[in-house]
Formats: C-alpha cells, structure tokens, sequence
C-alpha cells in the first residue's frame, strides 16, 4: 500500500511543472506522527550529508504555513545589494508539504532544490554563512548596553576575537560587519518591547516592579476609565510632614502621544520649595473619575489638609480630601 501511495503521490507532484533538477522524495508515516518532528530531523539529515545548510526556520508565507508546507532555503539566499556580503541571491532550498488526503496515513512531499547560485558550497571560505559565535554575541550586547557607539564596537569586537586565537578574516563567525553589530542590537530592542500593546506593558510594570509605588490603578475597559496615582515612599514620607496645612494641585495636558492629563499634588517644604508628593494620571476629564483618584488618595495623608490650592476648574474637588 506504501508503495502505492508514493508512486501515484510522486506522479501528482512531477506533474504540477517542478523544475525538471528538482528531487521529490514522498514519505507515508503513520496518522499519529508528529510531522513536524520529522521534517526537523530530515532538515538535519539533509544539511549534515548534502552539505547544504539551508536555513531551519519555515520561510513559507503563513497562509501556506497553515495549509501544511514548509520552506527551508539557502543562508546565502538573501536578495543581492552594494552593502550586502553575505547574501549571494541563491536559489537552492528544501520544501516539506504536508497531505493528509490518504485514509489512515500521513503523506510528507519532500522537494530538493540542490543547484546553488553565487557560491560554491563545496567550498569551506564560501560554502555556507557562519553563524556568529554566542560568546562573541554576548560580548557585542554587554558593549551595545553600555552604549558604545557601533565603530568602536566593531573594532573593540575584532580586538576580542583575536584574543580568543581567531586570526582569519574571512571567519565571519568571530570578525563581524557594522551590519551584523545592527542586527543584534535590533533583535535586543526587540526582545525588549514583547507586549502587544502599551497598556499591557504599563500593567506589567504598575504590577511588577512598581507596585510599591502604586496607590490606586484601575486599568481602562468599555466599562471603566484609566485611573493611575502614584507615590514613591519618600514623597509620602513629605506629604506626611508638610502635608498639614497646605496641598497645591496643577494638571498638564497633552504631557504624552496619548494626550492624558497628569495631576500633581505638591506641598511646601521647610524653605518654601514646592515638592511632588503624588502624580495621578487620567485617562480623561471627568469630575467622577477624578474623585475616585482623591478618594483612593485620601488615606495617605496625616490628616485632611486645611487648604487647598487649586486651579480654578479644579476647585469643585476640594471636597475629596478635606471629609
């Protein structure tokens, strides 16, 4: 039945024009296999025997990546420019399509693409792009955190290397480019930025390694408006020392790209120098949402200060912290 399937397969896929230098190789597993499994450890077999080294991330678009295929292609495959040095536009590459139109088997379409263009992978200066050294990595992201400006890191990079024994320019493994020394602070901003979007980042942050300065925070929803009061330990320590008898507060508008207002509260120290002591962001005007902000803010005061000295559309909240 095995064989049934894979020649009759293998005649379906000749038919549908593949280049004529193209290998189809089918494979029939069981139902219940783990197709990806086994396409990774083809891909290796592949690439440790033919000498290939195609890349071992699935290229394919992701509409085809959902329909079952995947697309390995060359390292030296990238489009050709004046600054490039490494990408040779190379056309050779390995597909795995995935058929599962056969009762109780899985059918794996293997094609190999193996007529390189722009390099000779026989060659060991040429054969294949080298993968930059992980201690070298670590040692240019140790000097982009301390911002070291690219040249230096470039040269400060080639110093490392040659102190490790590597000599051989070419070895782009352990002597980089300026693009290279781009590309890994890219993927280091990156990993920096991993939320979707800026309220789950300001969540995680409020709820993380803030929380201890956070009085008050109600996260925006259809049903609630975005509520933030915040105060660092020596803010309230000064809002329960000068706090008694006077508190100012301004707000700013337009102060972010989201357009929140920030009110701040402020007392007077000792030499008559006004000192935050709390910020409250908004995520809107309301006289509401902003007496909640006071009413949750009311606690941390030593007692309810005798003025108040607001703006003058401000003065209707006066209320909030002197009951």
């Amino acid at each position: 039945m095995e064989e049934f399937i894979k020649t009759t397969v293998y005649k379906e896929e000749r038919f549908k024009g593949n280049k004529k230098e193209t290998d189809i190789t089918v494979h029939v597993l069981e139902k219940d296999l783990d197709a990806c499994a086994f396409i990774q450890q083809r891909l290796t077999t592949i690439n440790t025997s033919k000498d290939a080294n195609f890349r071992t991330v699935n290229s394919a678009s992701l509409q085809n990546q959902k329909n079952g295929y995947f697309l390995f292609s060359c390292k030296r495959s990238g489009a050709c420019t004046q600054r490039s040095q490494r990408a040779k536009g190379c056309k050779a590459y390995v597909s795995f399509k995935k058929r599962t139109d056969w009762l109780n088997k899985l059918v794996i379409v293997e094609r190999l693409y193996t007529i390189h263009s722009g390099h000779d992978p026989s060659s060991s200066s040429e054969g294949h792009l080298e993968n930059i050294s992980q201690e070298l990595v670590k040692h240019i992201q140790d000097l982009i955190s301390l911002v070291v400006k690219p040249d230096t890191i470039l040269l400060k990079s080639h110093e490392w290397s040659k102190e490790q024994g590597h000599t051989d320019l070419n070895n782009r493994a352990y002597f980089v480019t300026p693009k290279d020394i781009e590309n890994i602070r890219t993927c280091m901003m990156r990993k920096n930025q991993q939320h979707k979007d800026d309220a789950t980042s300001t969540s995680r942050l409020l709820e993380g390694p803030f929380k201890d300065y956070v009085i008050f925070y109600q996260p925006y929803s259809p049903q609630t408006d975005l509520v933030i009061v915040l105060q660092t330990l020596s803010m309230r320590d000064n809002l329960q020392e000068y706090g008694r008898d006077i508190v100012f507060m301004d707000a700013t508008h337009g102060v972010n790209q989201y357009g929140f207002p920030l009110f701040t509260l402020l007392v007077r120290d000792s030499h008559g120098h006004g000192i935050p002591v709390t910020y409250i962001i908004l995520g809107n005007e309301k006289q509401e949402t902003l007496h909640l902000a006071l009413e949750e803010l009311k606690p941390t005061f030593p007692v309810p200060p005798r003025n108040m000295n607001l703006r003058r559309n401000l003065r209707c909240f006066t209320a909030s912290l002197r009951t």
